[in-house]
């Protein structure tokens, strides 16, 4: 019998798009810069991205082309992939949608983590970094953060602003200790408050930790991360 699912796995891989880090990216902000820094020098990741991973970004990007392709029909003034850059950052990225006018990013997310941040009230901090580098590439004094449900029709969205000092501090610090470890080649140190999750979603523990403590579920999961103690 044709197993279906395993033909999927295998077409993902097949049609997975490898990509070369010329300049640092606004979507990357908040996460480990070690990891960053290493990406962009060209250092292979301790793991490639598995079937699973794949088909996670796919569907976010298939629910962003749903929402853009819904609001085109509004007959609003739509721009796609605005693209945009931050030379004294070394940064470029592109905005989502522009919709008459106005900034939005567009971000996919399963039901507990909507309901996170439905109770904070705010949009989680790297998609407000996100879209403040937009703001301040494209010379725009607000936009918004609009998140959909993955798994069920919710939706939510908060706005940025350009004078928000403390999203604006947050990039400055991330992006300076960027551009500086790139200009002296030195990769940034991994700081001693790393929170766990950045630990779980850096792809680059055996060069940011110099360790081997790491487990892995399955090749299609993300890391279990166990940080060597002192």
């Amino acid at each position: 019998m044709i197993d279906i699912p395993k033909i999927l796995d295998e077409q993902t891989l097949k049609e997975r798009e490898s990509r070369t880090v010329k300049s640092w990216h606004p979507s990357a902000l908040g996460m480990c810069l070690t990891g960053l820094y290493f990406e962009r020098l060209g250092v292979p990741p301790d793991r490639e991205f598995g079937a699973k991973d794949l088909d996670l970004f796919d569907s976010g990007k298939d629910g962003e082309n749903r929402i853009v392709s819904k609001l085109e029909r509004t007959g609003r003034k739509i721009e796609k992939q605005v693209e945009y850059f931050l030379p004294e950052f070394d940064m470029h990225g592109f905005l989502d949608v522009m919709v008459d006018g106005l900034p939005v990013e567009i971000k996919t997310t399963n039901s507990s983590a909507m309901k996170y941040i439905f109770e904070e009230g705010k949009p989680k901090i790297n998609h407000a970094m996100q879209l403040w580098t937009a703001l301040k590439g494209l010379n725009k004094e607000v936009g918004v953060v609009v998140y959909q449900g993955r798994d069920y029709n919710g939706k939510l969205q908060f706005p940025v602003y350009l004078k928000d000092e403390e999203i604006e501090s947050a990039v400055t610090r991330e992006a300076t200790i960027l551009t500086e470890a790139w200009k002296e080649k030195t990769p940034p140190p991994v700081p001693d408050d790393l929170p766990k999750w950045k630990g779980v979603y850096c792809r680059w523990h055996k060069q940011c930790l110099q360790t081997n403590t790491i487990t892995y579920e399955s090749s299609d999961k993300l890391p279990i991360v166990q940080l060597a103690s002192n």
